[in-house]
Parts: C-alpha cells; structure tokens; sequence
C-alpha cells in the first residue's frame, strides 16, 4: 500500500468535507476512481483547502503530509496568489515582490519534501480559465509565476 498526498488550494479541495469519501468532486476523486480497482492499494488523502495561498499550503506542510510519510505528493498551488496580485492596489514593485514571496514558499516546500521525505513530487502549474475576458488579467501574472518557479 502507499500513500497519495495532495495540497493545494479549492480545485484540489473541490468540497472534500461535504463530500462521501472526504476526497472531494475533483481530480482527486477523479483519480481516486481510477486507481481503486489496480494490482496496487492506494490510500489517497485529500488536503486541498478553499482560499489557500502558497505560503499557507507550506506552513502547513509537516502536519498536513509530511507526518503521514507519502510516496507520493501532489501539489496545485498558485492561482489564489495570481488573484491576490492582480487585485492588490499595491505598486508594480510590492506586486513582484508578492510574486517572489510565493515562489519562495514554494521552492521551500520542495525542498522540505526533498529533505524530509523520500516522496515523488508531482507539481501541477496554477493555471487561469479567462472567462468572457474577466480574468484576462491574471495571464501575465500566471505566466511569470510559471517562468520564474522553473528558474530556481
């Protein structure tokens, strides 16, 4: 048996608690689904919480997957900072700055899962659905955040 860990935020989440198998009505049941009838028993646990940001996803990285020893972990985060950016009134600068800020966050968890587990990481890039052009402002930021995490 092994264990499936995913972080994130609410497309990982995907209403997990309201959900019959506390793994939500996403990808992670999607998954789940199709993994439940292999040679291989998976336990898969669903720790995607609505509204996070990559550093609250990091700070709760010991308690929430390093704890319960993975062999693998899955990691959606990203698109909360992009909406924070976009809609922060701050200075082009200080918006940078809250884009290195979450980049940071996101290298250390890597790295804490490198030292600290011997888990295969698996990273999903945060990505933006403009919808009749609403969130066409959040591409510049998605594609930055993009470039930069796969500089480090």
């Amino acid at each position: 048996m092994g264990i499936i860990v995913f972080l994130g935020d609410s497309i990982t989440d995907a209403k997990r608690k309201n959900s019959p198998n506390q793994l939500g009505y996403g990808y992670v049941n999607m998954l789940a689904e199709s993994v439940k009838d292999s040679d291989t028993s998976w336990n898969i646990v669903n720790r995607g919480v609505d509204g996070y940001i990559t550093e609250r996803v990091a700070r709760g990285l010991h308690h929430d997957c390093i704890s319960l020893h993975p062999d693998y972990v899955s990691i959606l985060v990203g698109t909360n900072d992009i909406g924070i950016i976009v809609q922060s009134q701050a200075s082009w600068q200080d918006k940078l700055y809250l884009l290195e800020d979450s980049i940071r966050s996101y290298h250390e968890m890597l790295f804490d899962l490198s030292r600290e587990t011997n888990a295969k990481v698996i990273t999903l890039e945060p990505f933006v659905f403009p919808k009749d052009d609403k969130y066409q402002d959040w591409i510049p930021w998605q594609k930055k955040i993009k470039t930069k995490r796969k500089r480090y």
